[in-house]
């Protein structure tokens, strides 16, 4: 972060989004282009997890007994006295500056913030490459904040809570660019957040979260419940939305203002701080996880109950390496950061596991030393994608999820001489996830394809046994590469 005129703290370009790799050592909203192409794969899952209860925990030989900790505080932020209505905001909010050697596509925007003496609302004027600007009305956000939509943009703007200590914003899927930064206005400070989304998606704001030194909330109002975990080596306040399944935690210490977001897939994990400072690992164990022990020797941990999942900050001293947090999960012995990513980047059809990588470009596909690369003209609604693998193939159909998850998945399989004929897909070997823009896909894997047959057609079992066919314009053929 630099220091700029006028007590303007302001962030350079980033990508934004979720913690889009698990392993990633920065937050969400503040990543450098040179890691734009490694940090665009992201998926999210809203799964709800209700399970309730206290659990115990065995951390480098010591026994902790997690308690349900309810929200702290109880109260509303305290108040900023920054106001939309005076007619006292004029400032230069941002410039994106597109680095025209790695960027040279990127669309170059630039906001200036206002108010109007008595206007409900603040304007921003937004510029796009250089052209005529256009002025647009800022909109209610999530508690005192404003969003500005446009095609291509959405800004977030909001107060500072006079105890604030961080902030983050959650943003639908699709988000490929932004930037972020602290201004000092009339009354206090303001902070903004920017997403430059793909094309086609409906990039806009699910959650502001704000941040003190004893809990985190949500500006909407919705629920998120909160806890202080400590060493001997840091604070760290985490809370978890249980709607959105995103784990929002920040070290207390923390001089920038960020807060990190953690989508919850089963579990949750963000680790750092390698070097001449202590490394930690912050994150939430999977539902059932047993004999939980962190290492190295000598590492310190806390661990607290949130919605009935346990939440943990493990530390180690400066120069240490970063803490490792192991536990058995249905039997088998698993490490935390790599059980996070491999459910975030991997899936499993049938007896196929293949890597999974959504990014702003396309979708990436893994299967052993083959991939699968499958670009954004490839996954329009309409289509579907057969990949052979095998002595069977990998159906890729973007845009349609079964109506009815109850009911299988079919493919119209013809060329063996007997005409069409329809098969069941097993439930096992379908499976349901997000493309970067946000839209479904489903993807199906056919164990067994005999010479010369290929897939016509694709639909769904209806409830009186026939074959919902979906009205798709082509199904395409492509390999795996080796």
């Amino acid at each position: 972060m630099s220091e700029l005129e006028g007590g303007r703290n302001d962030d350079t370009t980033h990508v934004v989004g979720l913690l889009d790799r698990a392993g990633a050592h920065t937050p969400p909203l503040h990543v450098g282009h040179d890691e734009v192409v490694a940090r665009g794969r992201r998926l999210r899952s809203r799964r709800r997890q209700t399970a309730a209860g206290v659990g115990a925990l065995a951390l480098a030989g010591t026994l902790w007994l997690g308690i349900e900790t309810l929200p702290l505080g109880g109260g509303a932020p305290a108040p900023a006295s920054v106001t939309w209505s005076d007619g006292s905001i004029d400032i230069e909010l941002f410039d994106n500056g597109p680095n025209p050697e790695h960027e040279p596509d990127r669309t170059h925007w630039t906001g200036r913030l206002r108010t109007v003496e008595g206007g409900q609302h603040p304007e921003l004027v937004l510029t796009r490459n250089g052209g005529e600007s256009e002025t647009i009305v800022g909109e209610d956000g999530p508690g005192e904040s404003e969003v500005f939509r446009a095609d291509g943009i959405t800004v977030l703007v909001w107060p500072v809570p006079v105890d604030g200590i961080a902030q983050e914003v959650l943003w639908t899927d699709g988000v490929v660019y932004g930037q972020g930064g602290e201004i000092e206005v009339p009354g206090g400070s303001i902070r903004y957040a920017t997403s430059e989304h793909v094309e086609g998606a409906e990039a806009d704001v699910v959650e502001l979260y704000l941040v003190d030194e004893q809990e985190v909330r949500a500006a909407s109002g919705a629920p998120v419940e909160s806890t202080l975990l400590q060493t001997d080596d840091m604070s760290w306040v985490v809370g978890l939305d249980p709607e959105e399944q995103i784990l929002v935690g920040t070290d207390v210490a923390r001089d920038d203002g960020w807060a990190y977001l953690l989508p919850v897939v089963g579990g949750a994990a963000h680790e750092g701080g390698v070097g001449d400072v202590p490394s930690y690992l912050v994150g939430m164990l999977p539902e059932g996880a047993s004999d939980v022990v962190v290492s190295p020797a000598g590492a310190r941990s806390d661990v607290a109950t949130l919605a009935g999942q346990q939440v943990l900050l493990a530390t180690s001293e400066e120069g240490a390496p970063l803490p490792t947090v192991r536990f058995v999960l249905d039997g088998d012995e698993r490490e935390l950061s790599h059980y996070v990513q491999s459910a975030r980047l991997e899936l499993v059809l049938a007896d196929l596991t293949l890597g999974y990588g959504p990014m702003p470009d396309g979708l990436e596909l893994q299967a052993g030393g083959s991939t699968l690369m499958l670009e954004t003209a490839d996954l329009t609604d309409r289509a579907a994608t057969v990949a052979p693998h095998r002595d069977g193939a990998v159906v890729v159909v973007p845009g349609w999820a079964p109506s009815d998850s109850t009911r299988p998945a079919q493919v119209a399989l013809e060329g063996r001489g007997d005409g069409l004929r329809w098969v069941e897909v097993d439930a096992d070997a379908a499976q349901v996830r997000e493309l970067f823009d946000g839209r479904p896909v489903t993807l199906l894997a056919l164990d067994s394809l005999e010479d010369g047959e290929e897939v016509v057609g694709i639909g769904e079992a209806a409830a009186d046994g026939t074959v919902t066919e979906l009205d798709l314009d082509k199904i395409q053929v492509r390999s795996f590469d080796d």
